[in-house]
């Protein structure tokens, strides 16, 4: 399983491979040319934010991320929205990262003071901040 967030502050131009800087540990069947009946590998998208929800906020990120996904060979199977709440959060990312190779999170506004995401993720998983 592997995790990435996308600030909703990042400047998306087109779809690129991942950047030089970011590095991730593909399995080698990412790397080659797959056969006919190649695994699939899928990803899901957790929009995290009360501003997306209570519509103040449009999201832009979920067609771009699909789009980036799309062009590493990733199918994007789910997307879902879900309040600031640490209960919501953790349930999302249990329950998504059981059923998909990779997870992702973005935010309606990217990181601010009250953000709680990293913190109910660290819980989703087990782990300190």
């Amino acid at each position: 399983m592997a995790f990435c967030n996308f600030s909703a502050s990042a400047s998306w131009q087109t779809p690129e491979p991942i950047a030089p800087a970011v590095q991730f540990a593909y399995p080698a069947a990412m790397t080659e040319t797959p056969p006919a009946a190649a695994r699939i590998w899928t990803a899901a998208l957790i929009v995290v934010g009360d501003e997306i929800l209570s519509g103040r906020t449009q999201d832009k990120n979920i067609a771009q991320v699909a789009t980036w996904l799309g062009v590493q060979g990733i199918r994007l199977k789910e997307v879902r929205v879900v309040p600031d709440d640490t209960a919501a959060i953790v349930e999302a990312v249990n329950t998504l990262r059981a059923r998909n190779d990779y997870l992702f999170t973005t935010g309606g506004i990217g990181p601010t003071h009250d953000d709680i995401t990293v913190d109910a993720v660290a819980a989703a998983l087990g782990v300190a901040v």
